[in-house]
């Protein structure tokens, strides 16, 4: 029967449809995993095996064309690595950066690989950055990449002394990795070697799209740390395609401040990061002399223009509703820290004579679609002439904005 095989379809797609929501709202099935492959090579540089670890994205198949960022992690293992990743996935889970490959790279000896300098009042042996670096540059990296869906956009992540190498990286050799996350660094080290190291070569600067994010405590480590002194060097002389931030936390100790530098550095290193963008209407016929609204919720590092050239960051930026008159090409483009994820999205609005309007239909009625509603227990399609509508009534169109919908009236 009509009614009945209605009904039970309905009451399917309603249970159907409780059950994927309650699903959705309780969540309590732990799914994600995070499995990490253990890889080593032999270093002609460092002279030694050296072993790292490598998380893929779980979205990953074998065999993929898809090509991923890497986020190289200094003073690997759990101590790091394990917070970083876990991060990584969740701020990715909220569609603020791509699925990453993380490289976990196991040290050694920290003290000789992470300083640039011998520094005799040190207790250990130090001065072994040079040689690290070159190990990053010519043996880990090519490595990985050969090895593993890289594409080749690289970010460097440290920690204390480890944040100080990400300094010493970035001004020896910036072109090996597109963002620097300093976290507290030891930039004190051998009378603020790191700095002045920078104040004289980051003038010269000429790679593009580079990002940097320092954090460090708020309060008196702020300045023994030196990092106001690196924030002062940055003021003076970073160029200006150089994307730099220092944030000082407040109430963080050298090992919690982590955890907030993980998530806001990772934000900024990508901010504008999205996987679409749109506007509406998307295109469309207009009066030529008519202005009429394009609108869009998504504002964000937004810019545009009305002639079909691609928008650069002079262009005007995005507001909620930009008002165009005529014919017009309108082309919104979302710039963001890494120009690998900028989107571009086009829509074309044309100027046409109107067609006419068709004759009047033969008793057409002023008012909307008017309609008839009919049920049958019949098995067969009734014959609707011999049944009694159960209820007639006029549809009539109305618009909220530029959203159009049909409404019933009994």
């Amino acid at each position: 029967m009509f009614k009945i095989y209605f009904l039970r379809f309905f009451l399917l797609f309603l249970t159907t449809t409780a059950l994927v929501e309650i699903a959705r709202a309780q969540d309590t099935l732990l799914t994600v995993t995070y499995k990490g492959k253990l890889d080593s090579l032999h270093s002609a540089i460092l002279n030694q095996k050296r072993f790292v670890q490598v998380f893929v994205p779980p979205g990953y198949k074998a065999g993929s064309a898809t090509k991923y960022d890497v986020l190289y992690v200094l003073d690997g293992g759990n101590w790091n690595t394990g917070l970083v990743t876990q991060i990584q996935r969740f701020i990715e889970g909220q569609g603020l950066m791509p699925s990453t490959i993380i490289v976990s790279v196991l040290g050694i000896d920290r003290n000789i690989e992470l300083t640039p300098t011998v520094l005799k009042s040190w207790n250990a042996p130090t001065g072994g950055a040079d040689k690290f670096l070159a190990y990053l540059k010519d043996e880990l990296i090519p490595h990985v990449n050969k090895h593993y869906p890289s594409n080749g956009d690289n970010t460097l992540w440290g920690h204390s002394l480890g944040g100080m190498f990400v300094m010493y990286a970035l001004v020896k050799e910036p072109t090996i990795f597109k963002s620097y996350i300093s976290v507290d660094p030891s930039l004190w080290w051998d009378h603020c070697y790191v700095p002045k190291m920078a104040a004289a070569k980051l003038p010269a600067l000429t790679s593009s799209n580079i990002t940097l994010f320092i954090s460090g405590r708020e309060g008196p480590t702020f300045h023994e740390m030196k990092i106001d002194t690196m924030e002062l060097v940055l003021k003076k002389t970073a160029p200006a395609n150089l994307n730099w931030k220092v944030v000082a936390y407040p109430g963080e100790t050298h090992s919690s401040i982590r955890l907030k530098t993980v998530y806001d550095g990772l934000k900024f290193t990508y901010d504008g990061y999205s996987t679409g963008i749109e506007f509406l209407p998307m295109n469309g016929m207009v009066l030529k002399d008519k202005p009429y609204k394009i609108w869009s919720d998504d504002t964000v590092r937004v810019h545009y223009t009305l002639d079909g050239s691609i928008p650069t960051a002079a262009s005007p930026k995005v507001q909620r509703a930009v008002t165009v008159t005529g014919p017009a090409t309108v082309t919104y483009k979302r710039i963001g820290n890494r120009s690998t994820y900028d989107k571009v999205t086009t829509g074309h609005f044309i100027a046409e004579k109107m067609p006419a309007p068709v004759a009047k239909l033969t008793n057409a009625k002023p008012g909307g679609l008017r309609y008839s509603y009919y049920e049958s227990d019949q098995d067969n399609w009734p014959d609707l002439k011999t049944l009694k509508p159960l209820k007639t009534g006029v549809t009539r169109v109305e618009r909220v904005r530029n959203i159009w919908y049909t409404s019933c009236r009994y």
